[in-house]
């Protein structure tokens, strides 16, 4: 146990604050907390993320398709636009950013068959123009996957038009087409599959030069992954490429480019359930090394979302191995290795489904849709590198390289002086090497000014005494503020200075120290009748509570104050005459628990004579309960 010990030990002194000799947190970490995107009653579904430079943009498809901006910190910005207001079927809907505005491509059936169709949205996120209705067959065109080359869009999608296989309903191919800026057609559809069976779900990606593409393909009598060059001008180089070679589907690519080469993901059944696996592709369009396997359990992942960050690759997919979907993360060096281990994003009680990847340039944004809330809903989370543990996310201590470390353990530090640490600094995009403090009269007090506010700011004499501003405990929280209610305020009881917002909550001593509302803060996490403050003595476990039976379960069921408190399973024991091995002999036991028993035992005890009731096993040795 020792080794044990100096194990947990290490552990937890290199994610101790304060140590800058050790990189802690290697990995990734959630930054914050999941962002609700949607609030409505109908189901939202299927995001698609793209990083504009400074804000995120997403595209989802509901009872039509809509887009939204968030910021960088994680935030909705505006309201929610609808894209398309036809009510028709509309589906999967693919986002693009231009450097100055957004490309969203489409499928619904509005025509009376399912059309790819296009639109712009602006960087303020407003509708720019009408729809482009970019396909005009008479057979279904499903699933767009959309890219910008610098001065117009690709656009690749799985199409029915050609009927070529010997059962008709298995017809898909994949095709392509190009989008002026300005959201017209150019040029004519091309035919980038013409093998017999399904052709499916395209992922397509701009080089600088060309596309790359990937989908999955059925012409092996198995799902297999395909890739495929296009030229600029919308015409196919050379020949399909077959990534994968297995006798079990490989399906839902993605694709990425990193500036000299691909790398695709996909999840694959090769291993009897759907685990994501990842390879790289020449930019000519040849397999490099072997596939990696990225997922390891006995659940389903699938799914998978890649974006390059510029030396590696970012990967999220949805995963069963905690008993529902979650979504996941993890990292790919540039040569196809997995780096450290996996990152759970979610911890929801409900499904979390499909998620969108994007990269910033110093971390990750992620979408997905959710069923947390009774239906489908948008969720947005950041990931994050922090070395330290700190909260403080590696980049953006980084840009303060003055007053902060990315290795120190600092959230705490409040290195300018101001009212706010230096975790609140980064909660609030300020600058934690300058003073937010605003001080016009020279008394030290003001807003953000570590003694506090000032409500006449004009006068040095006269910060306290006015009755608009008031911290009469000296615990440093303020009421009555008016413009200065801060995040030093409001104090919900001026009158002692251990409650505050900051205060730690005493449990089950009937007083709210920490001004959320709640005396106590009491807990009933296992769902049984008594919470904390209520007696339970163990509240993760429903079968234990005051004045629980005592069962055959190898704890012990009651609490302090019960009979039968400090010994587990009594009664149950080899020995026992009830429970236990069912053998009989062995110890008596008072039924119920108590001398109340005696009563029924009445009749016994004339025949047997006191003496040998004395005699009988355990007689007397009632237990002593500790309480």
């Amino acid at each position: 146990m020792k080794s044990a010990g100096l194990l947990i030990l290490v552990m937890t002194l290199v994610c101790l604050p304060g140590l800058a000799w050790a990189q802690t947190c290697p990995n990734p970490q959630k930054l914050g907390a999941d962002f609700r995107m949607t609030d409505d009653a109908s189901w939202s579904m299927l995001p698609s993320l793209s990083w504009t430079g400074s804000e995120f943009g997403v595209g989802w498809c509901g009872s039509n398709i809509y887009f939204a901006r968030v910021s960088s910190s994680g935030t909705k910005l505006g309201t929610d636009l609808l894209v398309t207001d036809d009510a028709t079927c509309i589906w999967g809907p693919s986002l693009s950013w231009t450097g100055s505005e957004f490309g969203v491509s489409w499928y619904d059936n509005r025509d009376g068959n399912f059309e790819i169709y296009f639109a712009r949205v602006s960087s303020s996120g407003a509708k720019i123009g009408s729809d482009l209705r970019v396909t005009s067959d008479a057979s279904i065109s499903w699933y767009p996957s959309l890219s910008w080359t610098g001065s117009e869009f690709g656009v690749s999608w799985q199409d029915y038009r050609d009927a070529n296989y010997p059962i008709s309903d298995w017809s898909y191919e994949i095709y392509f087409a190009r989008v002026s800026s300005s959201g017209a057609k150019l040029g004519s559809d091309l035919r980038v599959t013409s093998a017999a069976g399904y052709s499916q779900w395209p992922s397509l990606s701009w080089t600088g030069s060309e596309f790359g593409v990937s989908w999955q393909d059925y012409r092996d009598w198995n799902y297999e992954i395909y890739f495929a060059r296009i030229s600029s001008a919308g015409a196919k180089i050379g020949s399909d490429l077959r990534v994968t070679d297995d006798a079990h589907d490989s399906e839902y690519p993605s694709l990425s480019w990193t500036g000299s080469e691909f790398g695709v993901s996909w999840n694959d059944r090769r291993d009897g359930n759907a685990e994501i696996y990842f390879a790289r592709i020449s930019s000519t369009g040849a397999k490099l090394g072997s596939d990696l396997r990225m997922t390891s359990d006995a659940n389903y992942s699938r799914y998978p979302s890649l974006s390059w960050t510029g030396s590696e690759f970012g990967m999220s997919w949805h995963d069963t191995r905690d008993g529902n979907y979650e979504i996941y993360f993890a990292r790919v060096s540039s040569s196809g290795a997995k780096l450290g281990s996996d990152l759970r994003v979610t911890s929801a009680a409900s499904g979390s489904y499909e998620p969108s990847l994007a990269w910033t340039g110093s971390e990750f944004g992620v979408s997905w849709y959710d069923e947390r809330d009774g239906n489908d809903v948008i969720y947005f989370a950041r990931i994050g590198y922090d070395s330290d543990c700190d909260g403080l996310p590696d980049d953006w201590e980084s840009l303060y390289p003055a007053c902060l470390d990315p290795l120190a353990g600092d959230s705490l530090g409040n290195p300018d002086g101001d009212a706010y640490p230096n975790l609140e600094e980064y909660q609030g995009g300020t600058n934690p090497c300058v003073s937010d403090c605003v001080d016009a009269d020279g008394d030290s007090f003001g807003p953000a000014c570590l003694p506090g506010p000032d409500c006449d700011d004009a006068d040095p004499d006269n910060w306290t005494a006015c009755a608009s501003c008031l911290d009469a405990d000296g615990d440093n929280w303020f009421v009555g503020c008016n413009a200065y209610i801060i995040r030093h305020g409001p104090d919900c009881n001026d009158a002692d200075g251990a409650i505050h917002p900051r205060a730690k909550e005493t449990l089950c001593d009937g007083v709210d120290q920490n001004c959320n509302g709640q005396a106590d803060d009491d807990r009933n996490r296992d769902g049984d009748a008594y919470s904390v403050c209520a007696g339970d003595c163990h509240d993760r476990n429903a079968a234990v509570y005051p004045g629980a039976p005592e069962l055959c379960d190898k704890i012990d069921n009651q609490c302090p104050g019960d009979w039968g408190y400090g010994v587990a399973d009594e009664g149950c024991g080899k020995r026992g005459l009830e429970g236990g091995d069912g053998g009989g002999g062995g110890c008596f036991q008072i039924a119920g628990g108590s001398y109340s028993g005696l009563l029924s035992m009445l009749p016994v005890l004339i025949l047997l004579g006191i003496q040998s009731f004395r005699n009988l096993p355990c007689f007397g040795k009632r237990k002593k309960s500790r309480g």
